[in-house]
Order: C-alpha cells, then structure tokens, then sequence
C-alpha cells in the first residue's frame, strides 16, 4: 500500500527561496535553503527521501528523521546543493551555474 504525498501545489515559495542563488555554495546559506524546504513542501521532503535511499543504507522517515538537520550527519554539502538547486531551479532551467 502506497503512502498519499500530501503536498500543496499551490504554496508559495516565499522570497529568501525565489530568490535562491545555486552559485552560493557555503554551508550556511545552502543548508538554510534545505531545511526551509525540507520543512515547508512535501514533495522536497519527498525528493530528498528517494535520494537518501538510493545512495546509502537508511530510510527517511519522521520517527528517524524528522529533524532535517539530522540528515547532514551524511549528505556531503555537495549533495545538499545538488538537492537544494534540483527543486528550486526547475521552473528556470536556463540558469548557469557557475
């Protein structure tokens, strides 16, 4: 049995996020990005799910990993961008990364 995202499409990504910036790779400003978006849409949390279980040996899970901070025990800052910059930067698909 499938578990239902309960995802609302029609939230607004507030400013700090619409203004997201790939090109800032620091820690502070990437991880910021991640736990905003870990916390405010569904699917993110979702996306980020599939990825962990892909590349290593654990679940997401709310008991586990409720706290999106817990998931930088592991994800390489590399990782976090990558995450961060799929979702953010899928409606502008021209943006150059530099």
């Amino acid at each position: 049995m499938g578990v239902v995202l309960k995802a609302d499409f029609k939230r607004k990504i507030d400013s700090r996020l619409s203004s997201y910036d790939p090109n800032k790779k620091n820690w502070e400003y990437q991880s910021g990005i991640f736990v905003d978006m870990f916390n405010l849409f569904p699917q993110f949390k979702d996306h980020v799910a599939a990825y962990v279980e892909r590349n290593y040996c654990c679940v997401v899970n709310d008991e586990d990993h409720g706290d999106p901070r817990s998931l930088f025990t592991f994800l390489k800052e590399e990782e976090v961008w990558k995450l961060n910059h799929w979702i953010l930067n899928r409606r502008n698909r021209a943006f150059v990364i530099k």
